[in-house]
């Protein structure tokens, strides 16, 4: 654990030294494709604690024209939780609508599979969502629902 926590010391060191956006070409600055990972100390999703435990989030994400979509694996590193999340969106000027699947596999047991997805026996929870986000007002309002 001692390892763990000065490694982790160590990137956030390194975080406020170093530059990312100094050392990509500015060809590569308005790519479609973002690929990041994000460390935290616990993992929070609206206002829901899952655990204690350091989580690692890896996300691929690709917009264009309007059209985005996005991958993204969360894994606590104690192993009491994980998930893989998918997503399609479309924006058109103030408006924003997707589909959200979120894969919880330890939700209901170890018989569920990625690929089962019938109702109550799979770890899939699929979302819609409207965004909406006027262009003259800084704020947006999003609306979204389980189904």
């Amino acid at each position: 654990m001692k390892r763990l926590a000065s490694l982790l010391l160590i990137l956030l060191t390194l975080s406020t030294t170093l530059n990312a956006d100094d050392s990509i070409p500015s060809k590569l600055k308005n790519s479609p494709l973002c690929i990041s990972l994000e460390l935290t100390t616990k993992y929070m999703w609206r206002a829901i604690e899952y655990g204690d435990a350091p989580t690692s989030f890896a996300i691929i994400n690709y917009e264009h024209k309007g059209f985005s979509a996005y991958a993204e694996g969360v894994y606590a590193f104690n192993g009491s939780h994980s998930e893989v999340d998918l997503g399609v969106a479309y924006n058109y000027k103030w408006l924003t609508v997707g589909v959200n699947d979120y894969y919880y596999p330890s939700s209901v047991g170890e018989k569920d599979h990625y690929f089962k997805l019938s109702s109550r026996k799979t770890g899939h929870y699929l979302e819609g969502a409207f965004t909406f986000a006027p262009e003259k007002i800084p704020l947006w309002l999003t609306l979204s629902t389980y189904f």
